[in-house]
């Protein structure tokens, strides 16, 4: 598309997000841009071999699907709450996941993934290994009355296999595939 004959026009904006409607030679249409950026947490576990065993997603209802589903551990980046993505990062971890003290060599920086249709929106995404972090041999677990989602297990096999629909969980996990297969 041209961008010379392309008309942009701000439909909406309310702090959080904005919506801009694209009018061009190709036909018409309209974006949701996520003003802030956000982390994404995907934490996994190791079996003794050093191949990821499992990823803990947090479980909610998508209203959309009208079924359970599983995402990754998200949080949207206020930049006046934290001097640092990194102070963000590990207030994330602690609320999140209840890990008070994490080893910098147990979280991998996996890149930024950006959501691009219907909506855009950038993540700054992070693997964290809980293996040092877990007293149960069956794999990491923690309960937090506050939390918003449940925390579940899932097998990285049924991730790879389609079985969580989430596209952030698809993206991240094979970000982390590609970065420990190294």
């Amino acid at each position: 598309m041209n961008k010379e004959h392309v008309i942009e026009k701000e439909e909406y904006l309310d702090g959080k997000y904005k919506v801009i409607s694209v009018k061009g030679e190709k036909g018409d249409f309209k974006r949701a841009i996520a003003l802030n950026d956000s982390i994404c947490i995907l934490p996994f576990d190791m079996n003794e071999n050093g191949q990821i065993k499992n990823v803990y997603l947090h479980g909610f209802h998508d209203h959309v699907l009208n079924r359970p589903n599983k995402k990754c551990i998200t949080r949207t980046l206020h930049p006046d709450d934290f001097d640092t993505y990194h102070d963000s990062l590990i207030s994330c971890i602690s609320d999140e996941l209840g890990v008070e003290k994490v080893d910098p060599n147990d979280i991998y920086y996996l890149g930024n993934v950006q959501h691009g249709a219907p909506f855009h929106k950038t993540y700054k995404t992070y693997a964290i290994n809980l293996n040092q972090y877990s007293d149960e041999p069956t794999g990491f677990s923690y309960s937090n009355p506050n939390a918003k989602h449940a925390l579940d297990k899932v097998r990285l096999s049924r991730v790879v296999n389609g079985e969580v629909s989430d596209s952030l969980v698809l993206s991240c996990t094979l970000l982390l595939l590609s970065y420990i297969s190294e």
